[in-house]
């Protein structure tokens, strides 16, 4: 009965084997151990453990180490103290009986897919390997030992950047009796911190004699395009076109974009984006008649559906942000494309990082080229 319950532990955890956003760091921890044991029939005939019915406080430590974005490997140590209950075999004197477990487990651990920020929840499976102590009256009556299955599940939620509060639960297959464990304790975590970047020093002018006064330019003649996008400066409402692109009537470009990137699983704008979209604005602002599009994207980790929402709320976002500017909200759409049309390889950060963005494009231009 105990292996099945550890097997469909172990199913329910291979479902869970898929990951949206998520980072894991490698962690140790320290936890107060709320042990529980009920006695068994002993075929060994060794302990009198089976008249002992006991809650104990022990304790566990630990350290784990992930292998990916979904998995990692913990060990532990693991203390129970001592579970106590009267004697009662008619073999053993009278008096008091306590029974002690201590040693490690490994286990693996498979975190399960959630959007609640600084939350993570997990299901773990392994094997443990435990001395056992039977104690009467103060003196050692039986030493053995205790091997098996380990499983559980257990959650985790960040109180600070490198701290955590973790509650679980660990059931281990044991002969002599049912032995398991709730526990609530700390975990720090090992992550790396961007590293400031360093004032570049700027070196001293060095003075030098000032030159002759050049002889005075020519006056230059009057440009008529500057910019050469096929519109007179006269007309030209936005005389800095980018060489090659179309342009309209105004001499404004139509194959203009901006473009602004999110963390990780998120759809709040960046102060970097915010001030790309305040320029935007301004030009919005000032060229009224231009309309577009806002269109979000994700990169591809984590499940299509969610990601889906989420290249919405990115793309929503940016048109709130420049409403709050002063811009009609009638003159841009807001959709999101999901994981599609990425433009970096997403099997790399790097990659991801360029894919998690919002495109805004010009739509009502017309077909000139210049």
């Amino acid at each position: 009965m105990k292996r099945t319950a550890v097997l469909g532990l172990l199913a329910l955890a291979s479902l869970a084997a898929q990951a949206a956003e998520s980072a894991l760091e490698p962690r140790i921890g320290a936890a107060a151990a709320f042990g529980r044991f009920e006695g068994e029939e002993n075929p060994a005939g060794t302990l009198g453990n089976k008249f002992i019915d006991d809650d104990a406080v022990g304790f566990k430590i630990y350290g784990q180490y992930p292998l990916n974005d979904w998995f990692a490997i913990e060990g532990a140590y693991h203390y129970t103290n001592n579970f106590k209950d009267k004697q009662k075999s008619s073999s053993l004197p009278p008096g008091q009986l306590k029974l002690s477990f201590d040693g490690w487990s490994a286990q693996g651990l498979v975190y399960i897919p959630t959007t609640i920020e600084d939350f993570q929840a997990y299901l773990k499976a392994g094997y443990y390997d435990f001395s056992d102590e039977l104690v009467l009256n103060g003196s050692n009556i039986s030493n053995s030992s205790e091997r098996g299955l380990v499983a559980g599940a257990g959650m985790l939620l960040k109180i600070a950047e490198n701290l955590g509060v973790r509650l679980d639960f660990d059931w281990f297959d044991a002969d002599v009796g049912d032995l398991s464990s709730v526990n609530i304790g700390l975990e720090y975590f090992f992550g790396q911190k961007a590293a400031p970047v360093a004032a570049v020093p700027v070196a001293a002018a060095v003075a030098a004699p000032p030159p002759p006064p050049p002889p005075p330019p020519p006056p230059p003649p009057e440009p008529e395009d500057s910019d050469h996008d096929g519109v007179a400066d006269s007309a030209d409402l936005c005389p800095d076109t980018a060489r090659g692109d179309r342009v309209d009537a105004q001499g404004c470009s139509c194959d203009i974009t901006r473009q602004v990137g999110f963390a990780f699983n998120s759809a709040e704008l960046t102060d970097e984006g915010k001030a790309t979209l305040d320029k935007v604005a301004e030009n919005l602002a000032r060229l009224k008649f231009i309309e577009g599009t806002v269109t979000g994207y994700t990169d591809s980790v984590g499940d299509e559906a969610y990601n889906q929402r989420l290249s919405e709320r990115r793309a929503q976002a940016v048109a709130a942000y420049l409403e709050s500017l002063g811009i009609a909200a009638g003159r841009l759409s807001a959709v999101g494309m999901g994981e599609a049309d990425p433009v970096a390889d997403n099997s790399t950060e790097a990659g991801r990082a360029e894919n998690r963005r919002v495109v805004l494009r010009r739509t009502n231009c017309g077909a000139s080229a210049n």
